[in-house]
């Protein structure tokens, strides 16, 4: 090879290899901060998740435990309805001490608080079809379909509980 194409081919072969060098440089780091970047927003995504499972969880047993509250709730509002009923037989009979039923202000309050329990009810139920999987949906849906979800039988939300528990620990 004579000298001039050595003196071409040296600083050409240079200027290839020094911009491959500087573009692999200025890709391989944006790259690689990327892939970081979707990795950190995957396990941000997976960690708010895990945190809103363990919040429904904590709500499914709250509400497993109000369900003695709600019948009280539910006894109170019959026993009223029966009351106004039984006072206006007792009223037509003549009877001069009957036994009225305690204000429509009570029955209200407590009507209230029974409706309350049922929309904490409805809202965890469906946020538990959001935020689970399949075989909890079922048990939400077999919960759901329930006459009474609140009828105390001690195993209303036990199955839940447990598909719920078996979901979070990976265990689907």
């Amino acid at each position: 090879m004579s000298r001039i194409s050595v003196n071409i081919i040296v600083p050409a072969l240079s200027a290839i290899l020094g911009f491959s060098g500087a573009l692999a440089g200025a890709l391989i780091p944006s790259w690689t901060s990327e892939k970081i970047f979707e990795r950190q927003v995957r396990v941000e995504r997976e960690r708010v998740l895990f945190t809103k499972k363990i919040e429904l969880l904590e709500r499914v047993s709250k509400l497993a435990n109000l369900t003695s509250k709600y019948e009280g709730y539910q006894h109170y509002l019959n026993l009223q309805a029966d009351l106004a009923s039984d006072l206006k037989i007792c009223k037509a009979s003549g009877v001069a001490d009957c036994v009225e039923p305690d204000g429509t202000k009570n029955a209200l309050a407590v009507s209230e608080k029974r409706s309350d329990l049922n929309a904490d009810f409805s809202s965890t139920m469906q946020l538990i079809n959001v935020y689970f999987g399949k075989k909890v949906s079922a048990e939400v849906n077999n919960l759901s379909t329930r006459k009474v979800w609140w009828d105390n039988d001690g195993n209303n939300f036990r199955d839940l509980i447990i598909a719920m528990r078996d979901e979070i620990h990976g265990k689907t």
